[in-house]
């Protein structure tokens, strides 16, 4: 296969996306037997459609990644480009939490230096100057997980791969400042490795001009708020169940403990305290959560609850946390239009998502209700639960309903889930 069609491009975001979703390795796209002509140019394409697939459950861009700025990686790569990814707000652990390590396949840790832009950064304005656009600078430490199997890929795999972005977390933001060959300092547990700023393009100033030049070539916008990590001081140490420390003289302190819950327990319903993605309520042996990065519900109700084996998932719409829905939109009249397939899409990924974060995924699935508002839409919305269950697949019951909680809302599901024990 030579993937130069949309098509083709989508495959293999679905493939990266869902080996990520299952934790699950996959084979390097391009050394692998049936796929030719993969290059950087096709593999920022196949980053395009991954993040796509995110933003439809509901996830937000918060910033972007630098990787390959270690001139020695460059060598041994054979390449003279950084590589650019992009990070989400539902990457985001926080300074002092924990992170549960069931959400990764093989993940490691680096040591960053953090920028924050504090305006927009015009990618057509040759004069542009990004150190400029700057307003803070702060510790990090950047969580990777490759997809590939045992962690090995070529240039345009790990482009495709969002660079192997999977979590990061920032230390106190201060004003920005140089940051140029300062002592690095980054501990997992009983292991550390040292190094300094100067490992990043000899100064981290230096990548944000060579993100700037990736960004015009790639057309990844960099907008007011972005996160920057500027790329590793240090090579990785493994993530493992301990506490993780990064040092950064000027800068200051970041950290976080890696977690591996107890057999038996849900991930998703303990990350309210820890920080790490979702918030939480315990009731008696049951477990409920709220997830982040997705719409918050209307009213004191959880995403997930978990009884048992049991996951009971509330109803889901397309409703971005924004408050934007997926399958709206409105022409330059101001008519509205809406989209029954792409609403049951976005409702069907989002119920993946919050699957996910309690350890389970569609395939654990066994009831779904689904709640359109008109019939006539029945046809189309089948064709698309078509995509993602078939005859083995989970009971269903359809019934119409007078409306939904918004107007602009075609369809809700609600699901319930058997979570399988090894």
């Amino acid at each position: 296969m030579t993937p130069t069609t949309d098509p083709d491009v989508a495959a293999l975001a679905a493939r990266l996306d869902d080996a990520q979703l299952r934790r699950v390795e996959t084979p390097s796209i391009e050394n692998e037997g049936g796929t030719v002509g993969f290059d950087v140019e096709l593999a920022y394409r196949v980053q395009d459609a991954l993040i796509e697939r995110r933003l439809a459950r509901g996830e937000t861009v918060v910033g972007v990644k630098l990787g390959f700025t270690s001139r020695a990686k460059m060598a041994q790569m054979g390449v003279s480009d950084v590589i650019v990814g992009r990070l989400t707000d539902a990457m985001t652990v926080a300074n002092g939490g924990t992170v549960d390590l069931s959400r990764f396949i093989h993940p490691k840790v680096e040591p960053e230096v953090a920028y924050l832009l504090g305006r927009d950064v015009d990618l057509d304005d040759p004069d542009e100057d990004i150190v400029a656009a700057i307003s803070s600078i702060a510790p990090a430490i950047e969580i990777i997980d490759s997809r590939y199997l045992d962690f090995k890929f070529t240039y345009a795999d790990v482009v495709a791969d969002n660079t192997s972005a999977s979590g990061y977390a920032i230390g106190e933001w201060i004003p920005m400042r140089e940051a140029a060959d300062q002592a690095v300092t980054l501990r997992v547990g009983d292991d550390d490795v040292t190094g300094t700023t100067a490992a990043i393009l000899g100064n981290p100033i230096e990548a944000l001009h060579a993100l700037l030049d990736m960004c015009r070539r790639t057309r990844i916008p960099l907008r007011a708020g972005y996160v920057i990590l500027a790329g590793a001081a240090t090579a990785a140490l493994p993530l493992t169940e301990n506490q993780i420390v990064c040092d950064v003289d000027g800068l200051g302190t970041v950290t976080f403990a890696g977690t591996t819950y107890p057999d038996g327990e849900t991930t998703g319903a303990r990350r309210a305290s820890t920080g790490e993605g979702m918030t939480a309520h315990q009731t008696h042996t049951a477990s409920a959560a709220v997830v982040a990065g997705k719409a918050k519900p209307r009213g004191r109700f959880p995403h997930v609850k978990v009884v048992g084996d049991l996951i009971f998932v509330s109803g889901t719409s397309s409703r971005r946390p924004d408050n934007t829905f997926v399958g709206v939109e409105v022409d330059e009249l101001g008519t509205t239009n809406l989209d029954i397939e792409a609403q049951t899409r976005a409702v069907i990924e989002n119920i993946r998502d919050i699957l996910a974060e309690v350890g389970a995924d569609l395939s654990d699935v066994c009831q779904v209700t689904s709640y359109l508002v008109s019939m006539n839409d029945f046809g189309r919305y089948n064709q698309v639960y078509g995509e993602y269950f078939d005859e083995d697949g989970p009971t269903r019951t359809t019934v119409a309903v007078h409306q939904l909680p918004h107007p602009h809302l075609l369809i809700e599901i609600q699901a319930i889930a058997h979570r399988r024990r090894d």
